[in-house]
């Protein structure tokens, strides 16, 4: 009993966890810096139309080094719109001149007042390394942070360009986040089963973990052949085959032989032989390979497999 209570206190602390004070979607915070060291003296006002790159880096630091080229390439590549690059260094004046004195950069570059910069950004979002870039927009919201070396350029022109939608940014954020808790319950649930005093709890834990799951066939799928090949979860198996199937997303040839194969396996022959027909309907009969289709479904669902570390 005090290891299903220990249990549902992870739980209780993994569905309640704070999100991140300066992360996609929110107001960045203040820039503040004890002095400039290169570019203009002016305060930073992160809501007046300007597209900005804070760069958080260090003189010591060799990737930062690195990027530091990059970054003025950048700052040159769009300098037609309103936007500037700067880096934020949480060293002394006098560490960073010498360097600043060696390399040529053309962008704005100040150090941190007191640390203040620093966590508001990278703790703030559970970061203790750099190089680490977040790019802000004009009305002051961040819109990416990341290594500038791993998407920086990318998401500038998606900006520039118009391609760029923070909703829909947010919308696949939040479907990540729901599938990482889900994963983070399906182990839970795993550990559960193995306990046969605690089947009823294991069952209320699934649930969630297809409700957190509802928008994602693939990741329903997934659930459906831990529950069965790992567990003998035939109930939960075609539950989540089902919502899977229910998605508009959800009718492809591979998933709908695998929910067969599921359905044998608990003695519905109909069943089964209705889905492999289904299957059937959907491709021609010429290319309907069901071995290569499940190993396919095996391949797709990797990545769900990698997380869960199977």
């Amino acid at each position: 009993m005090l290891r299903v209570f220990l249990l549902l206190i992870f739980m209780f602390l993994l569905l309640c966890l704070p999100a991140f004070a300066a992360d996609i979607g929110d107001m960045a915070p203040p820039v503040k810096v004890e002095r400039w060291l290169q570019g203009s003296e002016e305060p930073v006002q992160l809501d007046d139309g300007k597209l900005r790159v804070l760069e958080f880096w260090a003189t010591w630091c060799a990737p930062c080094l690195e990027t530091a080229p990059l970054l003025s390439e950048l700052q040159k590549k769009y300098a037609q719109y309103p936007f500037e690059i700067i880096g934020v260094s949480n060293q002394r004046p006098e560490d960073v001149l010498p360097f600043l004195e060696e390399v040529a950069v053309n962008y704005r570059i100040g150090v941190d007042d007191d640390d203040q910069t620093f966590e508001a950004y990278l703790d703030a979002v559970g970061i203790d390394s750099i190089p680490y870039s977040f790019l802000v927009g004009g009305d002051g919201k961040i819109l990416w942070h990341g290594h500038p070396q791993e998407g920086l350029d990318e998401m500038i022109a998606a900006v520039v360009e118009g391609r760029f939608d923070l909703q829909t940014v947010l919308d696949l954020r939040e479907a990540e986040q729901r599938i990482g808790r889900a994963l983070d319950l399906l182990e839970i649930y795993e550990y559960l089963r193995s306990d046969l005093e605690e089947l009823e709890l294991a069952d209320l834990l699934v649930q969630r973990v297809l409700d957190y799951g509802e928008n994602d066939p693939h990741f329903l799928t997934f659930v459906a052949l831990v529950a069965s090949t790992r567990q003998g979860d035939l109930s939960t198996a075609r539950r989540a085959f089902q919502m899977a199937l229910d998605h508009p997303d959800g009718q492809r040839p591979d998933l709908l032989l695998a929910y067969s194969e599921v359905l044998k396996l608990g003695g519905a022959l109909e069943q089964a032989q209705e889905m492999k027909q289904k299957a059937q309907a959907l491709v021609l009969p010429e290319v309907l390979d069901e071995a290569a289709m499940v190993d396919s479904l095996i391949e797709y669902l990797e990545d769900y497999r990698d997380l869960l570390a199977l």
